[in-house]
């Protein structure tokens, strides 16, 4: 008791503050009302340099990551217009040019064709990983990435069934929100994407790019896609 007095008295912060304690008892009540109260996390000293690094960084990723992270989708006016290719490049210019941390995605499960562009075999099925991140299990998630540089990271997937039902908008947007709490940016490739999956990206993302060629019927779709984005924006 005397201890939970004194911390409460302590933690007068503002309200978006994280706190972490460190304090001389271990005591699981203690922590278990440190925690109720807002504090990110309560460390039994002597804290070691390597945890109580972790533990910050922690915090912070709680804090800043899906807020300050920016998610970008890529989508073609029709197929064949070069999307994929689009995305990828796009990818490896703001990891290696911009020197930022990036996660690449594919939303078209089985008929996605990044293993090709980028030279590797898929290591799961987007239902696996969606399902990975409904658990928060990141070390099982971290097994189906692969890594092409120090600042790229792709999520191997692609081995799904070509004719079966992909995952729901709703669970790949849990994934898109795990991979924003450890990526300050998240590329999609909607190309082959399912249309509800490209609608709730297309209203997520902080920024679109559209990708097309000068041919009539491309041109024609860009203008109707163009028109519902606006929609999906409020007119924006």
């Amino acid at each position: 008791k005397h201890y939970y007095s004194f911390f409460k008295d302590l933690l007068h912060c503002d309200e978006d503050t994280n706190a972490v304690v460190v304090g001389p008892v271990n005591d699981v009540t203690l922590y278990r009302n440190l925690t109720s109260m807002g504090v990110s996390d309560y460390l039994v000293k002597p804290v070691p340099l390597e945890t109580l690094s972790e533990v910050i960084a922690g915090a912070l990723v709680e804090k800043l990551g899906t807020a300050g992270s920016r998610l970008i989708g890529v989508i073609g006016a029709k197929g064949g217009v070069g999307t994929s290719s689009i995305t990828q490049a796009l990818s490896w210019g703001v990891s290696e040019n911009l020197n930022q941390k990036t996660c690449l995605m594919d939303a078209a499960g089985g008929w996605s064709t990044m293993g090709v562009g980028l030279g590797f075999e898929p290591l799961a099925t987007l239902d696996e990983a969606v399902r990975a991140a409904e658990n928060n299990d990141e070390d099982t998630l971290a097994r189906m990435f692969f890594n092409p540089s120090e600042k790229l990271s792709v999520l191997a997937s692609g081995s799904d069934s070509l004719l079966e039902t992909s995952v729901s908008a709703p669970q790949y947007e849990k994934l898109i929100d795990l991979m924003m709490s450890s990526y300050p940016v998240v590329n999609i490739d909607l190309s082959g994407a399912i249309p509800s999956v490209k609608k709730m990206v297309l209203s997520k993302a902080h920024k679109l790019v559209v990708v097309s060629t000068a041919t009539l019927a491309s041109l024609r779709a860009t203008r109707t896609l163009l028109q519902e984005i606006k929609l999906l924006h409020g007119g924006d």
